[in-house]
Parts: C-alpha cells; sequence; structure tokens
C-alpha cells in the first residue's frame, strides 16, 4: 500500500549560529565543519520551545495539505527533547491545534525520528484504523535541551540544530500497488 504526503510544514529559531560563531567559543572553524558535516550554519533556541517548533510546524502542514486539525485521526510526535513528560508533545500539539479526534502518542526517536513516525503512520494506514494522520518531528534537538547543553559537547554543537517538521499523510484509495511512498 501506498502513502501519500499530503503537506509538510517546518519550523526554526530566530537565533542563527554559524560555524564562525562557534568558532569564537570552542576550538573549531568554518572550513573544519563544513568538510566534516557540509552545515554552515545552524539555529539555536533561546525563547522558543519544543513545542511552539512542533505547533508552528504542524500548522503549515495543515495549511499545506488543506486539512482542518479537526480531519486528523492521530497526531505522532518523534523527540528525544520534549519540554515536559507529561503532558507529553504529542499532547501538547493536539491541544494547540485543536485537534480533538485525533489519538497523539510520542516515539521516543531523535535525528531518525521521521521515519520511524511516517513508518508507524504506513501501519495505522494499511491496516485501516485511521485515515489522515500528521506526524510531527523535532530532529536533531541536541543543543537547546537543558539536558544536553551544547557548549559542554562542542563535538555536538558542530552538528545539532534545533528544527521542527512536519507532514500530514493519507491513504490515496486510488492507488493499489504497494510501496512505502507515493509521489505528490
Amino acid at each position: 500500500m501506498r502513502i501519500k504526503i499530503k503537506g509538510t510544514g517546518s519550523a526554526v529559531p530566530k537565533l542563527r549560529v554559524t560555524n564562525d560563531d562557534l568558532s569564537k567559543l570552542m576550538d573549531t572553524s568554518d572550513e573544519w565543519i563544513k568538510s566534516r558535516t557540509g552545515i554552515g550554519a545552524r539555529h539555536l533556541a533561546v525563547e522558543e520551545t519544543t513545542t511552539g517548533l512542533a505547533v508552528a510546524a504542524a500548522e503549515e502542514a495543515l495549511r499545506d495539505a488543506g486539512v482542518t486539525a479537526e480531519e486528523l485521526d492521530l497526531i505522532i510526535a518523534a523527540t528525544v527533547t520534549a519540554d515536559k513528560f507529561l503532558p507529553n508533545l504529542s499532547c501538547e500539539v493536539q491541544s494547540a491545534l485543536g485537534a480533538k479526534n485525533a489519538v497523539a502518542f510520542d516515539l521516543n526517536a531523535a535525528c531518525s525520528g521521521f521515519l520511524f513516525a511516517l513508518n508507524t503512520v504506513q501501519m495505522y494506514l494499511e491496516n485501516g484504523v485511521y485515515k489522515k494522520e500528521l506526524g510531527t518531528v523535532v530532529p536533531k534537538p541536541g543543543i537547546v535541551i537543558p539536558r544536553i547543553p551544547f557548549r559542554d559537547n562542542p563535538s555536538l554543537s558542530k552538528v545539532f540544530t534545533q528544527t521542527s517538521s512536519a507532514s500530514v499523510e493519507s491513504n490515496p484509495p486510488e492507488i493499489p500497488t504497494t510501496a512505502v511512498l507515493a509521489p505528490v
């Protein structure tokens, strides 16, 4: 069975930190980071929260998909850096969106979280439990959360950023073949 990504969204914090900015704080250089990671800059959350970024990305994904929050059946949040343990991130997103018909749960996954969430969405769609899902993920979370401070671990600060991305998936009945994804 195929699933279709109907819409996507993203959010980044305001503060942009370049490799040159990092080189003033630690022993590194723009060339060293770019040659190993391809990264020239990253965004750091100072005022923003994981929940705020996830909600902003989810709202954009809903707009892009032309779907209302009330139409969602399921919200999956994949992160290792939720703002708090309870309520979990997916429930915070559900509440902020007004997705009163959606079931919500978190997957404890970092950089690969979107893939795990998408795979989980596919399984729910294939067995017919849900029709429209929102998978939201906060990837590469290492530098904003106090539990993982970036200045205490320079090797992490060179590659991690704080962003959020979201997508709305559906099961298009007109596509009967077996595959993970279908082009939009």
